[in-house]
């Protein structure tokens, strides 16, 4: 299993980050894997979105992330883990709020 990050970059603070997730085995997608988020602010890390999120038929999840309160030139962050049948995939990326 694989998976892999892809944030848009609204890198001004308070905005929106969309972060998605593809999630695949043997190069297919893989629909309904339980995934959860660790978004690591400089002063403190959130759990994105509560509860969790899973994957689409297509082996795709998606959520966001609003910047406002992060810290400008920081960057922050975000590990996505995904489960599905034992087996387990991390993938990591990063956004840095700046000033518009």
């Amino acid at each position: 299993m694989q998976a892999g990050l892809s944030p848009t970059e609204p890198t001004p603070r308070n905005t929106l980050v969309t972060v998605s997730v593809l999630v695949t085995a043997g190069n297919k997608p893989v629909d309904g894997a339980a995934c959860s988020s660790a978004v690591a602010y400089r002063t403190a890390t959130d759990r994105l979105p509560p509860g969790g999120f899973a994957t689409g038929p297509d082996g795709i999840a998606t959520f966001t992330i609003e910047t406002r309160g992060a810290s400008f030139n920081f960057p922050v962050p975000v590990t996505v883990t995904c489960s599905f049948n034992d087996t387990s995939a991390s993938a990591e990326t990063r956004f840095t709020p700046r000033e518009r």
